[in-house]
């Protein structure tokens, strides 16, 4: 996707049930050395694409968003689109044409339930809080609270519930509740929990994430849940520190 004198460059993707992908797409001037820099947005579009990357469909997003930034998209099972600003979500139906903002300030984590529901969470004074947006009326449909050592993801999870990471372990969310479990330890698989930027749960019940440690190339890894008899048996040792960065801590340890 290329635009003349412009840099291009991908905000948000996200994809659809029938395995189309779509991509937003941001262009600013190129920079020239000795030259003003000029920061103004010259165009953002999203772009459909098929199964195998051929674009089918780009539309100009420019008039419905200004300057506003996309980072966060994804796409209910009837083909909405939810696009994530931090501020504001733009809602554009299966024909990509705009249909309605929503308001809501410090949105971040977006995410579907049930391949309709869309969540989010935001930061209040007593901490983390997952909202629900009312999409058809275009506001908060309902918030939960009591999340502790949230650090990381929402997911939809298992069984009706919600699965989110804290830094050392993956919990499970009861919205009837608001109670949380722990699933766990990201340490004992030998996972740093900072350093996963996405994760789902599989139909067959296996998790999946994208894990980049920064020292290795990126890589996904796969959960798969077994019996405890099949666990080799693990010397445990107790590390006491006074102080030291936790994800660095973490990645020794995990090495």
């Amino acid at each position: 996707f290329s635009v003349p004198d412009c840099q291009t460059s991908i905000s948000a993707m996200a994809a659809d049930a029938e395995g189309n992908s779509y991509a937003v797409w941001s262009a600013y001037p190129i920079y020239v050395e000795g030259e003003e820099y000029d920061y103004k947005l010259q165009g953002i579009w999203l772009v459909k694409y098929d199964s195998m990357g051929a674009q089918l469909e780009k539309v100009s997003l420019l008039e419905d968003l200004g300057e506003w930034y996309v980072y966060e998209m994804c796409i209910d099972k009837e083909g909405r689109l939810y696009m994530n600003s931090g501020e504001k979500v733009f809602v554009y139906n299966a024909k990509l044409k705009f249909e309605k903002t929503i308001d809501i300030t410090g949105f971040e984590n977006m995410f579907l339930v049930e391949d309709t529901r869309v969540f989010g969470v935001r930061h209040v004074a007593a901490g983390p809080e997952l909202v629900e947006l009312d999409t058809e009326k275009g506001d908060v449909k309902a918030t939960y609270g009591s999340i502790p050592a949230f650090n990381g993801f929402f997911v939809d999870g298992r069984n009706g519930k919600l699965l989110y990471s804290g830094p050392s372990k993956l919990y499970e969310y009861d919205l009837a509740t608001c109670e949380s479990m722990e699933v766990l330890n990201w340490v004992d698989v030998n996972v740093n929990g900072n350093c996963i930027s996405a994760f789902k749960v599989l139909k067959d019940g296996r998790f999946a994430l994208l894990y980049d440690n920064y020292e290795d190339d990126p890589e996904v890894i796969f959960l798969t849940k077994v019996s405890r008899s099949q666990i080799p048996e693990k010397e445990v040792l107790t590390l006491a520190s006074f102080s030291g960065d936790d994800t660095t801590l973490q990645q020794k340890i995990i090495q």
